[in-house]
């Protein structure tokens, strides 16, 4: 075939209706959306023992609760894998002693797994005789003694156990992580609530807490290698605390 009959070809099958299809996106479904919401105030309540003052009387210690609100704005729920926030004092004036969530670990396994395991063994032993006589004919003969044994062993163990949330501490104790997991005994959207324990000045009265975290979650593709995680919403604040009653 002639090259100009060839571009004629190709040229009337890419004008037809059956080729004017368009290619399938890698993706087969967008990944959940999340929506953050930070309170503006929080207020700080003095919980400084005796003993602590006594030790360290130019400093305090302080409480605070920050809450931090998530909601769905589309996709699957069921795609969120976990949210991460990190918490810093930004003037550095407020050291985290102490915080809650702290890291916990879960199975959905109720109690111990039981295990059993069974081994069959055989013994085997031979026997042959034989005999020999003028007035007698040949005597041949063997025996076979075969023993089983059947050994048992039975054990419980522990579930493995997954996380579900972890935390630590940041910036030379002046910041914490949360990351909170989504499980089958878990919920990630909603309010949460993030306590520490603040030690500051005696002189202190307020301080600004940056609050940044993210929702990671999986975009799926239309095969399961194909799938990815992705960031399906962030926040990033300024929160204000203050010791209460000023």
């Amino acid at each position: 075939m002639q090259r100009p009959a060839v571009a004629a070809l190709l040229f009337a099958f890419v004008a037809s209706p059956l080729a004017s299809f368009a290619l399938p996106s890698l993706s087969a479904a967008d990944p959940p959306r999340v929506s953050f919401d930070v309170t503006e105030l929080v207020e700080c309540h003095e919980v400084t023992p005796p003993e602590f003052a006594a030790v360290h009387p130019n400093e305090r210690l302080v409480d605070a609760v920050i809450r931090v609100s998530s909601i769905f704005g589309g996709g699957n729920p069921d795609d969120l894998v976990e949210f991460q926030y990190q918490l810093e004092s930004v003037e550095q004036t407020a050291l985290i002693v102490d915080y809650d969530p702290k890291t916990e670990l879960a199975s959905d396994i109720a109690g111990n797994i039981t295990i059993e395991r069974k081994e069959e063994g055989t013994k085997g032993i031979g026997l042959s005789l034989s005999g020999s006589h003028e007035a007698l004919a040949k005597i041949n003969g063997s025996a076979d003694f075969t023993k089983k044994t059947l050994e048992s062993v039975r054990y419980e163990q522990l579930p493995k156990l997954q996380p579900v949330s972890s935390s630590g501490t940041l910036q030379r104790g002046y910041g914490v992580y949360f990351k909170l997991k989504a499980t089958d005994r878990t919920w990630l959207e909603g309010e949460k609530l993030f306590r520490l324990t603040l030690r500051v000045p005696v002189s202190w009265r307020a301080d600004y807490l940056r609050i940044t975290g993210q929702a990671i979650g999986v975009k799926r593709g239309l095969v399961r290698q194909l799938d990815e995680r992705v960031v399906c919403g962030r926040v990033d604040s300024l929160v204000t605390m203050h010791l209460v009653g000023d």
